[in-house]
């Protein structure tokens, strides 16, 4: 696969640097996962998949091939920033789903949500929703969700204000295979403080309750999140009458 960027009177084209990146075949899945049976769909699920978009109002892009992740400048063709999401770092059996960017009116926040399918976890398998830090080519924290999220959202805070969400430290929506939505508390003093200290994170748990409980018993689980340091996140299934306090 070929990226070019194309200027308007077409006089101009930059080609995109194709890293030769790593495949995630079957049998290599396999291999890796003894314990795991290699099911009939293991050859439809491993396939050589290339996904890309534009961020950072056009002067960058991310590339996506299986579990690799690569940002090259839109102008010059340059890889600026590469990560493997690989075993030896916690993603066994993960290819890259979506991925968002967060905090995009801020210059300074350089940080991306790669949401990664993982296809042998427990259950069926699930997802990794993963923040990554462009200007550290680093992980600043993980977070795993027993569902198959198929798209992620930064939701500004604007569109937070006056609900449950305006005291979110930034928030991410994830949309499931199951027909779960999932608000997620990114907590991002949290993360520039990991980032300002160059220290790649570890997984980090995170505690989800259901939008239709009562709402002190929200207010209570965020309090205890917060206080604890662990991801807390609304989930919401079918039609709601919205999260207006």
């Amino acid at each position: 696969m070929e990226w070019y960027d194309l200027e308007v009177d077409g006089r101009q084209t930059v080609k995109f640097v194709d890293l030769q990146l790593p495949l995630l075949s079957p049998t290599a899945a396999a291999s890796s996962s003894s314990n795991s049976p290699k099911s009939p769909s293991d050859d439809d699920q491993f396939v050589d998949k290339k996904l890309g978009g534009i961020i950072r109002h056009g002067e960058w892009a991310w590339l996506a091939k299986n579990s690799m992740l690569q940002i090259v400048s839109v102008r010059s063709g340059q890889t600026i920033s590469t990560y493997e999401f690989c075993e030896s770092r916690g993603y066994d059996s993960c290819c890259i789903k979506c991925v968002e960017e967060l905090f995009p009116n801020n210059p300074e926040i350089m940080v991306l949500a790669v949401i990664l399918e993982n296809f042998h976890g427990p259950s069926g398998g699930g997802s990794f929703v993963v923040l990554y830090s462009i200007e550290l080519s680093c992980v600043l924290c993980t977070y795993e969700l027993s569902l198959h999220i198929t798209c992620a959202r930064f939701l500004n805070s604007s569109t937070c204000k006056r609900t449950l969400l305006q005291n979110f430290d930034g928030c991410l929506s994830v949309g499931s295979e199951e027909g779960v939505v999932v608000l997620l508390d990114l907590n991002m003093g949290k993360m520039c403080q990991i980032q300002s200290e160059a220290a790649e994170s570890t997984f980090t748990p995170c505690h989800i309750v259901d939008y239709s409980i009562p709402l002190k018993d929200i207010h209570r689980n965020f309090r205890q999140c917060k206080q604890d340091g662990i991801r807390f996140g609304l989930q919401m299934e079918g039609e709601c009458n919205g999260i207006f306090i």
